[in-house]
């Protein structure tokens, strides 16, 4: 009798001791995880600058192409008498 209440202990020591290594790896996988977001959110706000430069640089570029151009709204086009209309004729 008293060897099957040792045994019990065992077991249930054993049991619990498996349980707390078994929570234990959860949290360090899961603070690995939020630790792998972490570095990588860090790694895209420090691109940002790069693409802000980029992009204005584009848009510089952009603008001087079309700077010679008129812009929506501007009489650039048609014909020079100021009717609208085709220069064909009718």
């Amino acid at each position: 009798m008293v060897v099957l209440i040792i045994v019990i202990v065992v077991l249930l020591g054993l049991g619990l001791w498996a349980a707390y290594n078994g929570l234990v790896k959860k949290r360090n996988r899961t603070q690995e995880a939020w630790s792998e977001i972490d570095v990588e959110l860090k790694r895209r706000h420090d691109l940002i600058p790069n693409l802000v430069s980029t992009v204005q640089g584009y848009a510089a570029h952009e603008g001087g192409i079309r700077g010679g151009y008129p812009g929506p709204g501007q009489r650039g086009h048609g014909r020079s008498d100021g009717r609208s209309g085709s220069n064909r004729p009718r």
